[in-house]
């Protein structure tokens, strides 16, 4: 906001006392999604939505009033900011649009980010103009219910007692938030591996909580977290590498199950992907008004330099070069305007593609890497990487028929396949004369030769005993129940269970969250065979796709199967 001078700042300041609050009092304040100097992202209402009260501060470098109450404004962070209660938040937000990161850490000798160490946002956009700032500091606190009250240069006590009267927070029984998404760039930025933390601000504990992850608007993974969170605890998740992301920008959202409190259960972050498949790169630097103050240089991954550039003279010039880099390697390229205004931009582009920059501030750092595209390149797999040059073998094609094989006498199957229609009896229907029974674990049967159907619909979580004539095989086609997105929901007692993954595993690890909860008696596979944990003694080695199991439990309970990718250990 370059409208304030020092004649309008005197102006305010001295008569500040008696203006009515920007916005008025007990207002609705607007939310806002900013960036501070650290790179750190800041949503008003995310902390509001944990039952955080907020102090605002909006100040410019060079107020001098705003500098006489920084460290109170510490003070105040260190009693009830995280280091201290962790009942608000404080966020510093610089209100000039001229100001430059550098000036937020030191300007004319004050060193701002050494004496305040909550975040400091520089790049505040149109946020200063929604709430009416006219002058420096202009000081609100925001309660969990998003009303908002001007408060001024108010000390430590005082925004303690504030915040006791009039600031409610709000606490929910079951409360999950999606507190922070990171992105691990791998490859020096050719693949990303995103880690969540999910954090317990409830105060029940949670546990068996399923977490979605999508890229770019598809979901790409699902993971159900079986550990228990408990309240003021986070947990860091990991997902799998996603070889299917866009060159450039790339938007993730993480979504977890519904909790009491909804505002929370979800978070955006975005990444970008730098890579070229040859290292004939053109270079193009156009500069500003202050060519001199540019500089710039490329970095192997030793840090080696090998080309740079410096004391360019043309103001508001171009200059080129070009680079022949080696393939299969990684490179850093690092400008710099030692005058901090950084409109100077610039371009990387070996034709294909391209890396552009401007607006960098006082330096910009990017990492590429050079090399072939690794992904799955077959057009009908789930995960079909459109940029991939070179196929990797991660290809993972839908899953969407099974072939069931029945014995002759007594089996037990299940299906991992929903078909158009599911009732038992069109389920059957190609197998029909040679079934004379069909039973559920609570007993309810099909019985053909009667033309009865106690039994309805087959479900994906239950597994069905089958009396046949002889040997026969069910060919079912449709969509495909992934066994990390659809628990298998267990009774009190005796069940039969499915089997959703589409490769055998082991009995044991498979059961292996039900043995350390205590709550599997035994398991027993078509043939008799039995799992018995109490004696560890595993007689029906691998659970099979296709096949039924009976389970006995204590409780009530839930079995989740992991996703297709992952192996039991």
């Amino acid at each position: 906001m370059k409208f304030l001078n020092i004649l309008t700042f005197l102006m305010f300041y001295f008569i500040s006392q008696v203006l009515i609050a920007q916005i008025p009092n007990g207002n609705i304040a607007p939310n806002f999604t900013l960036t501070d100097i650290d790179g750190n992202t800041h949503e008003l209402y995310d902390y509001l939505n944990q039952g955080k009260s907020v102090l605002l501060d909006f100040f410019a470098v060079w107020c001098s009033p705003c500098q006489s109450h920084a460290q109170t404004l510490e003070n105040a962070f260190q009693t009830y900011g995280p280091n201290g209660d962790n009942s608000m938040m404080f966020l510093s937000l610089e209100a000039e649009d001229a100001t430059t990161d550098a000036q937020c850490i030191n300007y004319g000798g004050f060193p701002w980010s050494s004496i305040i160490s909550y975040p400091i946002v520089n790049t505040t956009g149109s946020i200063p103009y929604q709430y009416n700032i006219n002058y420096y500091p202009s000081v609100f606190i925001v309660c969990p219910d998003r009303t908002i009250t001007e408060v001024g240069q108010i000390g430590l006590n005082g925004i303690g007692n504030f915040v006791d009267n009039n600031c409610e927070m709000i606490i929910y029984e079951n409360d999950l938030s999606v507190k922070n998404i990171s992105v691990n760039l791998q490859n020096c930025g050719a693949g990303a591996h995103p880690i969540v933390e999910i954090e317990n601000v409830g105060t029940n504990t949670v546990s068996n909580l399923e977490i979605q992850l999508f890229s770019n608007g598809v979901l790409v993974e699902s993971i159900v977290w079986q550990d228990n969170i408990n309240p003021n605890q986070s947990a860091s998740i990991e997902f799998s590498l996603l070889t299917n992301s866009s060159l450039y920008s790339n938007n993730i959202e993480v979504i977890i199950q519904e909790d009491d409190n909804t505002a929370n259960n979800n978070l955006t972050s975005q990444f970008n992907l730098y890579q070229f498949i040859n290292g004939a790169i053109d270079f193009t630097l156009y500069l500003d008004q202050q060519p001199g103050q540019i500089s710039w240089e490329l970095l192997d991954a030793y840090e080696n330099v090998l080309y740079e550039g410096s004391g360019y003279g043309m103001a508001l010039g171009e200059e080129y070069e070009s680079f022949d880099l080696p393939s299969e390697a990684c490179y850093t390229f690092n400008i710099f305007d030692s005058n901090g205004e950084g409109s100077v931009a610039y371009s990387l582009s070996n034709g294909a593609n391209t890396i552009n920059g401007n607006d960098i501030g006082s330096s910009e750092s990017v990492n590429f890497y050079i090399g072939q595209i690794l992904g799955c390149t077959e057009q009908e797999a789930i995960n079909f990487n459109p940029n991939a040059t070179q196929n990797d073998g991660s290809c993972i094609t839908p899953i969407t028929s099974q072939q069931i094989n029945l014995p002759l006498g007594w089996g037990i199957f299940s299906t991992y396949i929903e078909t158009e229609n599911m009732n038992v009896i069109n389920f059957l229907s190609d197998i029909q004369s040679h079934v004379i029974l069909v039973k559920n674990f609570l007993g309810e049967a099909y019985l053909p030769e009667w033309n009865f159907n106690g039994i309805g619909n087959i479900h994906y979580h239950q597994g069905y005993q089958v009396k046949t004539n002889q040997e026969c095989t069910i060919n079912v086609q449709g969509e495909y129940f992934k066994p990390n997105e659809n628990p298998i929901y267990l009774e009190a007692g005796w069940n039969i269970i499915s089997y959703l993954r589409s490769s055998p595993s082991p009995a044991d690890l498979v059961f292996q969250e039900l043995m350390l909860q205590g709550n599997i008696v035994i398991a027993k596979d078509e043939l008799g065979a039995a799992f018995l944990p109490e004696w560890n003694y595993n007689g029906i080695d691998n659970l099979e796709a296709g096949k039924g199991y009976q389970l006995k439990t204590n409780v009530s309970d839930t079995l989740n199967y992991l996703s297709n990718d992952q192996q039991y250990e």
